[in-house]
């Protein structure tokens, strides 16, 4: 708390060893969806991993933000699994975002999951890379940028 170093730091310090966690955890599940699965995969495999750090970096940002309007962990992880439900359901994975109504629709484009999605899909069957799905990489590196200057600019030093 007493550090001189600023927010910006300081939040990338929390998030850090989350996204090591993560990343383990890609590590791990992405070769087992080969293995267990037989999930073909089609694409360029360094532009998945490219883009799947970009979304992690995006969803750990998301993650601070919502701990910066916190004041316990418990409100913390509450308010996370009420963002999470939501993100996932509106992510176009279990129902497509076609068949949703028009505003809800709309409510997706606030959602980085829905574009990661497309990008997997693209990456893994269609076998697509940058040329086709930059629009869908565009988003998720604004949230992210977004996501992580808001949880720097609101996060306190304090001692409750």
């Amino acid at each position: 708390m007493v550090a001189p170093i600023t927010r910006l730091e300081l939040i990338l310090g929390k998030v850090i060893p989350c996204f090591t966690i993560q990343i383990i955890t890609l590590a791990v599940i992405t070769p087992l969806a080969f293995l267990f699965y037989d999930v073909p995969f089609r694409g360029s495999f360094p532009f998945f991993i490219a883009t799947a750090l970009l979304f992690l970096i995006t969803a750990s940002g998301i993650g601070v933000t919502i701990s910066t309007f916190c004041t316990t962990q418990q409100q913390a992880m509450l308010s996370s699994f009420m963002f999470l439900q939501p993100a996932v359901l509106l992510s176009g994975y279990a129902f497509p975002i076609e068949n949703m109504p028009t505003v809800i629709q709309y409510v997706t484009y606030l959602n980085p999951l829905r574009y990661f999605i497309i990008i997997v899909r693209g990456v893994f069957l269609k076998g697509v890379g940058w040329e086709t799905l930059w629009p869908q990489v565009i988003p998720i590196f604004i949230m992210g940028v977004f996501y992580i200057s808001l949880a720097s600019l609101l996060f306190k030093r304090r001692v409750d």
